[in-house]
């Protein structure tokens, strides 16, 4: 679900504002309401890479983002308990409902086959939207504020 939507959410439970992928976190960036001026990562799904901890003061490093019609996929070293895994991030699908947008993502170790197939039966009673089309900026390495 986009950050900006967090108060929608109200009354519901078990729905994912920031993702935690081992030392990785992703947030649906929508360019919407008061973030409706944001330029980088423009209703992307942003990718960054912290300490693999939550805190008010960590930073963060910016590896880029995906989007379900410009930059669909990215693969990504990751850690995971000390290990590097190999992760494939998509964005299968934008929808909306009740006001509220969300990203259907499939996360999976690079060799294993994408679950977008399955997203249209998935989310039953949605308006699925494309997002606005923007090209990729390369990733960054700049220091952002870590999801808190």
């Amino acid at each position: 679900v986009a950050f900006v939507d967090v108060l929608k959410l109200r009354g519901t439970r078990n729905t994912p504002i920031i993702l935690q992928v081992g030392d990785t976190f992703l947030v649906f960036n929508r360019a919407k309401d008061y973030n409706n001026g944001v330029v980088e990562k423009r209703d992307y799904v942003t990718i960054a890479q912290g300490s693999g901890t939550l805190c008010g003061s960590c930073t963060s490093d910016m590896l880029g983002g995906v989007h379900v019609e410009d930059f669909p996929l990215m693969s990504l070293d990751i850690t995971f308990d000390g290990k590097v895994v190999k992760v494939t991030f998509e964005a299968c699908q934008h929808f909306v409902e009740n006001g509220i947008d969300s990203i259907f993502l499939s996360i999976r170790r690079d060799n294993h086959k994408s679950s977008c197939d399955t997203a249209e039966n998935s989310i039953p009673g949605t308006q699925i939207t494309a997002a606005p089309s923007k090209s990729p900026e390369e990733p960054t390495a700049l220091p952002t504020r870590q999801p808190a």
